[in-house]
C-alpha cells in the first residue's frame, strides 16, 4: 500500500518555513459533445489544518489531451499527527454551484466522490460531480461529470445563500449509520464557526477527538471507528457559537 505522506515533497525555499506542495491536474473523461462533459470552469479549495488554498481550472475539450496545467498547493509542514486534508468544489457557471467539505483520499488510488444537493441547479434541472484521485505523492486527479435529472428536488434550506438562523444548525447527522468502521458527520453551518468532535462509547471512554474550523454551508466531517471493537458509540459536537448536541451510531 502506498501512501501519500507529507513529509515525502517537504522542502525548504528561500529561509521560509518548511513546507510542501500537493498537486492537481484537472482530467475531463468526455468529449465536448459528449452529455456528461462540463464546459465549467471548476475551483477546488483545500484546506488542511487552518490553511486554505483556491485554484481555478479550465474545462479539457477532449479526453486525449493529456489534461489542464498541473497547480501546486502549497502548505506548511506540520509536526505530530497530520492533519486531515479536506476539498470542496465550487462552479460559477452559469450559476453559483459548491459542495461540502470532503476529506481527501491519502493512499494513492483511493478516490473520492464529491456530489451534494448543492451541486445541483434546480431551475434547469441538472448537476455535478467531481471525482478526486489519488495518483501519486501528493498528487490527484481530478474528474468532473455533468448530469441531468428529471426531477431534482430543491432542498428546503436551499443553496447558494443559508438563512442565518438557529435551526439551521439543527442539521446534523451521521451517515452510514449503522457503520463497518468509518462514518460521516454532516454537518451545516450558518457561518463560519469552530467545531469540537469527540466519540465516546458507552462507558464514557472518549475513543477519538478532534476541533476544525467550518466554514458557511455543509461540511462533511469524517468519523473513523475501523480499530474499535462493534458496538453503540456516541459522538458529540459543540460549536463556537455555543450550540451542542450527540448523536448514537452504530458499528457492526
Amino acid at each position: 500500500m502506498l501512501i501519500c505522506p507529507n513529509q515525502l515533497s517537504a522542502q525548504f525555499g528561500g529561509g521560509n518555513p518548511l513546507t510542501y506542495d500537493i498537486t492537481f491536474i484537472r482530467d475531463d473523461d468526455y468529449n465536448s459533445a459528449d452529455q456528461p462533459y462540463v464546459s465549467a470552469n471548476l475551483t477546488l479549495s483545500v484546506k488542511i489544518g487552518t490553511t486554505e488554498i483556491s485554484k481555478t481550472y479550465l474545462p479539457i475539450h477532449t479526453p486525449s489531451n493529456p489534461g489542464s496545467t498541473p497547480q501546486n498547493y502549497t502548505f506548511p509542514v506540520t509536526v505530530g499527527t497530520q492533519p486531515i486534508r479536506y476539498a470542496k468544489v465550487t462552479f460559477t457557471q452559469p450559476s453559483n454551484l459548491y459542495s461540502g467539505y470532503y476529506p481527501l483520499p491519502t493512499t494513492i488510488g483511493d478516490h473520492v466522490m464529491l456530489s451534494d444537493p448543492c451541486l445541483i441547479d434546480y431551475d434547469w434541472q441538472y448537476g455535478y460531480g467531481v471525482g478526486i484521485t489519488c495518483t501519486g505523492v501528493n498528487k490527484y486527479r481530478i474528474t468532473p461529470t455533468k448530469f441531468t435529472c428529471n426531477l431534482c428536488i430543491r432542498p428546503v434550506q436551499g443553496c447558494g445563500s443559508i438563512a442565518k438562523n438557529t435551526t439551521l444548525q439543527q442539521q446534523v447527522s451521521l451517515a452510514p449509520n449503522p457503520t463497518m468502521g468509518f462514518s460521516e458527520l454532516h454537518y451545516t453551518a450558518t457561518e463560519k464557526e469552530t467545531v469540537s468532535i469527540s466519540v465516546s462509547d458507552f462507558n464514557g471512554k472518549i475513543i477519538t477527538a478532534y476541533t476544525i474550523d467550518l466554514r458557511e454551508g455543509l461540511n462533511k466531517l469524517p468519523i473513523d471507528l475501523q480499530s474499535s471493537l462493534g458496538g453503540t458509540y456516541i459522538v458529540h459536537w459543540k460549536s463556537s457559537n455555543g450550540s451542542s448536541g450527540s448523536l448514537k451510531m452504530i458499528k457492526n
